[in-house]
């Protein structure tokens, strides 16, 4: 099992970033380098938060090694996520859409105030798990590709919540 953590800052209210990665998140997606889109399948409010269930299509480059099993147009996957109104986090599980059965990733983003309430700092850590494959040192590449992937998508991410953040207050 691998972990994973990266931390993001924006400048801009918590709130804000909060609504704007939970609900706009498909037009967030063109402003992201590996991502080709991100669609919403469910939306379901609970007592606690919301549950969104999204699709994602990556357009990113594999390793050598890796090509041979995965064909580039499917490298999808589909995000459960919870969103806490109550702590700020957001408790994720990511299930690709090829090894579905042999690859479990986890994890949670949390939310906090900084800057006197005129930032917010996201954090981003999870675990990965890949079960042996039939194919030797498939396991190894898979992982070490996926934990690289999720802080580098989740750093453009927030880097996309700042600039479209700030296209709006600009228009």
């Amino acid at each position: 099992m691998k972990t994973f953590k990266t931390v993001a800052m924006i400048q801009h209210p918590r709130a804000i970033v909060w609504q704007t990665l939970r609900d706009r998140l498909d037009q967030l997606a063109p402003l992201l380098d590996d991502i080709e889109a991100v669609k919403t399948q469910s939306r379901e409010r609970g007592p606690q938060g919301l549950h969104l269930v999204n699709g994602w299509q990556a357009k990113v480059p594999l390793p050598k090694g890796l090509t041979q099993w995965i064909p580039p147009d499917r490298i999808a996957w589909t995000d459960y996520a919870d969103w806490y109104d109550q702590t700020w986090e957001c408790h994720w599980q990511i299930e690709p859409h090829v090894f579905r059965d042999r690859i479990h990733c986890v994890g949670l983003t949390r939310y906090e105030e900084v800057l006197a309430g005129r930032g917010t700092r996201l954090t981003c850590q999870g675990t990965l798990k890949v079960l042996d494959l039939p194919v030797p040192g498939a396991s190894a590449l898979i992982e070490s590709f996926i934990t690289r992937l999720i802080p580098r998508n989740f750093q453009q991410l927030a880097a996309a919540v700042s600039q479209s953040l700030e296209a709006t207050e600009a228009g």
